[in-house]
Formats: structure tokens, C-alpha cells, sequence
């Protein structure tokens, strides 16, 4: 009887280590057509001295993700991603089998083998799969998950070994502190194994000190604690996290059975302790998912107006490794199990396979979903890089002006001399795709300089007469427009020729969105204050190829706006075709 359980440890650990070698590779054949993109470039682009690689980036401690990029960087530059991916990838395996000998020691390999199998193909958190420059984040979970296992194990060495992995987690992002939140947890929960609360100190003391010394310099005063938000940030978090790695979000009502499945967990947890028979590692786990939301909340609350960071996958990443160590923290001990009825075990684990059918299957999907959206972004920075070198000494190009974190023409251009290009991959040829013109129209209007600008109007030049399409909320008055639009439209101006101006006048102050576009709709945004009565020209850009702009606004004003539209024409140029003013209803 134990060497035929023996023999079916050894078949579960083999079977595991063949689905991660599996899912490795699946990964880079995903990931093999993707690119630098975004926060990357600042990797890129370091410069810095000794003292810079231990300054924060992002709020985060990211010295070892660092010195890995730059390492990588300087023996292959741009002339693959491959290798920034597959550092990823490794890491993430690493974190992955972690994971599954903490499992194992529980439930036996078998088990901690089929449970692995949601946090292999973590689709739900894919933007940390998909992208070499979150080698910070899965760099926390590598080193935290081991530091957890090396805290159960015997000995003095194993508690040096674990302070030294939870202070390589603090170093590689502050993911890493959640782990310390539950390394603390898993040691204060648990009577027997309470003296190791001092292999957590070092770690502590460390990014105390890194914190006191360099990290809160990017923290602003306002970002505190106690604002209102916080806790609703909390909650939704949570509980994004818990139904989306369930698979439960892809049920009706999502929220509401991820909200049940968290409260559940927490519910069962606090029962166990009650009764006598606490489960340490899953109370330290659902209390670090509970910590890393909250304390995420202040920095994250009002960061990048548009983009939800409860909801971003990146942290989902993160709370997929607790959830699934929780849960099975919390499963029947094989003794429990001898004692439950045959129809009790059946009906248990009928309903633990299905959970676990619905979270892998769930878990894929997302994984291709992402996939898409990264190679979407990947196709735009291709795009991009192409077009700023094949117009970049071109007037309508502001050389030195950095667009989010894509550096300006000039440092790209230098930076592709020296390091290569990643328009094409020199190491794995054939993997790049065609380039699409949509994406490169999207390029195009993303490097337009100050030509598309508001300004005070400064010329009297010639109106062009707006012929009005008949939509309700739009009006000829005389070779001008008068347009009343709000939060559910929006309007267009079409056919206008370069270096066009349209002059806008409201009724009201307002703060609208203008969208510049060529006939494949919107691609490039600004912003812009009105005075009331008081008019303002919107400069349309001249690129050198003659096409004609459409340019919309748009506004997020509840109520109704009234605005004035005349085009205008520069001296010295025959007007074109009569633009026309159109009411379009915003998808």
C-alpha cells in the first residue's frame, strides 16, 4: 500500500512537472509575436546610477526586476522579446511549483497537482504573463510563495532562507508586501509554529528602511488613508479577484457570487478556528487579499482617470496564488475525509471538480483574451517606432516630446541605432505580423505635434460654408453651425483640409474632448477649456499628404452644452469641399 502511494506521488509530481513545462511553452508561442510596450520603456531607457537601481519605480521597490532588465537588455537590446518573456515565464513556473509542494504537503501531489492547474494557465491575470516588464510582480509571488514554504520547514536554515526570500519579494515589487502580510499571518495563527513570526522581522526592518529612505518620496500628501473610497475600492477588488479566478464572472450575477465565495472562504475559515481546528495558511491568505486591495487603494484610487485598478488583472495575479492556497488550506484532511459517507464524498467532490473545471476553462479564456489585447498594444508600438523613423524629420513632428512612456523621436531613434528595432525579431525570424493600416493611422495621429492645438483666434480668414446633415440637435446658421450636444452625443466635423481652423464658441464654460481622425474614426485626443462667448480656434494639422480631418468633440458635462462651429480656411489656399457638420450618436 505505500509503495503503490508512493508510485502515485511520483506519477502527480511527473504529471506536474510535464504540464509546466507544457504550459511554458504554450505561453511563448502566445506571447511570441508581442513587444515593448508602455512602463517597459522606462526599463529601456534607465540610465541611472548604483543608487538609482534602489529607487522606486512606479511606489515600488524594484531592484531586482531592474538589474534583470537591464542585464537582459544589454546582452540582446531590442533585437527579441522572446527572452524578456521567458523570464517571465520562468518565474511564474517557479512560482507556480511553489505553490504546488505547499499544496502537496496537505492534500497530496494529486490533488496539489489538479490545483495547480488554474494557477499554470492563470488567464485571469495574464497581464503578468504577457509582459517582460512584470517581472516585478511575478518576482514578489516566486519569492514570497517559497519564502511560506521554507517557513513550515525545520531548522534555523530554513528561517534565514525564508527572511531572505520574503526580502527578495520586498525587492522585486511592493506586491511584496502582501506576502509579508501573510508570512506574519501564517506564523501568528498558528501556535506551533509562532517563534518563526521573527524570520518575518529582517524583511520588515528592511523595506522599513528602504521606505525611510527613498521610497516615499513618489507618495503625495493626499493620497491617505482614511478617504471614503478606499473600502468601496476594497470590496471591489475582492471580489473581482475571487470571481474571476473561480470562473464565477462568467456566470450571471458574477459579482454577487463572488462576493458569496470570498465571504464563504472567510466565513469557514473563522468557524475552523473556533472549533479548535485553525487553518493558518488560509486565514494568512484571505487576510493578505483583504491587505493588498486596501492598501493598493490609496495610490491607485485616483491614478490614471479612466482606468480601473480594482479591477486590473495584474492584482489578480497576485490574489489567484492566495485564493487557490486558501482554499486548499481549507479542503478535508485525509482524515476528515475517511470519516464523511460515501454520498457526502461523492457530492463533494462532484462539486469540487466542477469548480475546478469552471476555473481552468475560465482561466483559458481569459488567457486568449488578453493575449489579443497585448498583441493589439504590441501592434501599435510596432506601428508607432515605424512611423516616427520613417517621418521622424518631418515638421509635423514634435522630435522632442515623450507620448506616455514611448520615448521622444530623437531618444528612439538613438535607441534603435545602438540596440536594434523591434519592427522585426532578429533572434526568432517570421513571428512579427504584417503591419495593419488601421494601427499605423492610430501611429500616425499619435505623433502629430502642437499642430492640433486650441488657441485664441489671432487670423480673419475666409469661412468655409457648413452644410448641415438634418440630425436634430444640429443647426445652419448662416455658413456656420450651432450644435447642442452632452454626455450621449457627440459631433463631427468632416472633410476639413490641413491646416484648417475651426472656431468654437460656447454658450457656457465647458471642458471638451477633441478627437482628431482621418476617415477611420478617432485616434488622437485633447483637451480643452471654453470660455462662455468667448471663441477659441482648433487647429487642424498639415502632415504633407493632403488627405482631409474630421475632428469631434465631445463633452462629459451632464447637461447639454450649445456651441457655435465655423470653419476657416487660411489665406492662400483654395478651400476644399465644404465641410459638414454631423450629430453622431457615441458608441
Amino acid at each position: 500500500m505505500v509503495d503503490r502511494a508512493r508510485r502515485i506521488a511520483e506519477l502527480a509530481d511527473w504529471l506536474f512537472v510535464a504540464l509546466a513545462v507544457g504550459c511554458g511553452v504554450t505561453l511563448l508561442y502566445l506571447g511570441r509575436s508581442l513587444t515593448f510596450e508602455d512602463d517597459e520603456w522606462r526599463s529601456i531607457t534607465f540610465d541611472g546610477g548604483v543608487l538609482d537601481y534602489i529607487r522606486p519605480v512606479n511606489q515600488h521597490w524594484s531592484t531586482i526586476p531592474l538589474l534583470m532588465y537591464r542585464g537582459t537588455f544589454h546582452v540582446v537590446g531590442l533585437h527579441s522579446y522572446i527572452p524578456y518573456l521567458a523570464e517571465v515565464v520562468v518565474l511564474h513556473l517557479v512560482a507556480v511549483s511553489g505553490a504546488y509542494v505547499l499544496m502537496r504537503r496537505r492534500v497530496g501531489s494529486f490533488v496539489a497537482m489538479l490545483a495547480a492547474l488554474p494557477l499554470l494557465f492563470l488567464g485571469s491575470g495574464a497581464e503578468n504573463l504577457f509582459w517582460g516588464f512584470q517581472t516585478g510582480f511575478v518576482g514578489s509571488v516566486m519569492f514570497g510563495v517559497w519564502g511560506l514554504f521554507f517557513l513550515e520547514r525545520p531548522g534555523s536554515r530554513a528561517a534565514v532562507v525564508a527572511s531572505v526570500l520574503l526580502i527578495a519579494s520586498l525587492a522585486s515589487s511592493g506586491m511584496g508586501n502582501f506576502f509579508l502580510v501573510v508570512a506574519a499571518g501564517r506564523t501568528i495563527f498558528d501556535s506551533a509554529l509562532r517563534v518563526r513570526t521573527l524570520a518575518v522581522v529582517p524583511a520588515a526592518v528592511a523595506y522599513a528602511v528602504w521606505f525611510g529612505l527613498v521610497g516615499r518620496d513618489p507618495i503625495r500628501d493626499d493620497q491617505v488613508f482614511l478617504e471614503p473610497g478606499i473600502p468601496r475600492f476594497a470590496v471591489r477588488g475582492v471580489v473581482h479577484a475571487t470571481k474571476s479566478m473561480s470562473g464565477l464572472g462568467h456566470l450571471p450575477d458574477g459579482d454577487t457570487w463572488g462576493l458569496v465565495l470570498f465571504a464563504g472562504l472567510g466565513l469557514l475559515t473563522g468557524l475552523r478556528f473556533a472549533r479548535g481546528r485553525p487553518q493558518p495558511l488560509a486565514a494568512a491568505c484571505l487576510l493578505g487579499v483583504a491587505a493588498m486591495y486596501t492598501l493598493i487603494a490609496p495610490v491607485r484610487l485616483h491614478a490614471d482617470p479612466g482606468y480601473d485598478h480594482a479591477i486590473s488583472s495584474r492584482y489578480v495575479y497576485i490574489a489567484g496564488f492566495l485564493l487557490v492556497l486558501a482554499v486548499v488550506d481549507l479542503l478535508p484532511t485525509k482524515g476528515e475525509w475517511a470519516l464523511r459517507g460515501r454520498a457526502v464524498r461523492t457530492a463533494i467532490s462532484a462539486v469540487l471538480v466542477a469548480a475546478l473545471g469552471l476555473a481552468v476553462a475560465a482561466n483559458v479564456d481569459d488567457l486568449r483574451l488578453k493575449r489579443s489585447e497585448f498583441q493589439d498594444s504590441a501592434n501599435f508600438t510596432r506601428a508607432f517606432v515605424n512611423v516616427a523613423l520613417e517621418h521622424g524629420d518631418e515638421t509635423w513632428v514634435d522630435r522632442g516630446v515623450e507620448r506616455g512612456w514611448m520615448p521622444s523621436v530623437s531618444k528612439l531613434e538613438h535607441i534603435v541605432a545602438r540596440h536594434g528595432s523591434p519592427l522585426h525579431d532578429d533572434w526568432f525570424p517570421g513571428v512579427v505580423p504584417a503591419p495593419n493600416p488601421v494601427v499605423e493611422e492610430a501611429a500616425l495621429l499619435a505623433l502629430v505635434g502642437d499642430g492640433f492645438r486650441v488657441e485664441q483666434p489671432r487670423v480673419r480668414d475666409p469661412l468655409i460654408e457648413l452644410r448641415v446633415r438634418s440630425v436634430g440637435h444640429v443647426t445652419k446658421v448662416g455658413r456656420c453651425a450651432r450644435a447642442r450636444f452632452g454626455l450621449d452625443a457627440s459631433v463631427w466635423i468632416l472633410d476639413l483640409p490641413p491646416r484648417a481652423r475651426v472656431r468654437v464658441t460656447s454658450a457656457r464654460r465647458l471642458q471638451a474632448r477633441l478627437f482628431l481622425a482621418h476617415e477611420r474614426g478617432p485616434g488622437r485626443r485633447i483637451f480643452a477649456s471654453f470660455e462662455p462667448g468667448a471663441p477659441r480656434d482648433v487647429l487642424i494639422p498639415d502632415i504633407g499628404d493632403a488627405r482631409a480631418w474630421e475632428l469631434g468633440l465631445d463633452t462629459t458635462e451632464p447637461k447639454f452644452v450649445d456651441v457655435a462651429l465655423c470653419a476657416l480656411v487660411p489665406e492662400g489656399r483654395a478651400p476644399a469641399e465644404a465641410p459638414r457638420a454631423v450629430l453622431r450618436r457615441r458608441e
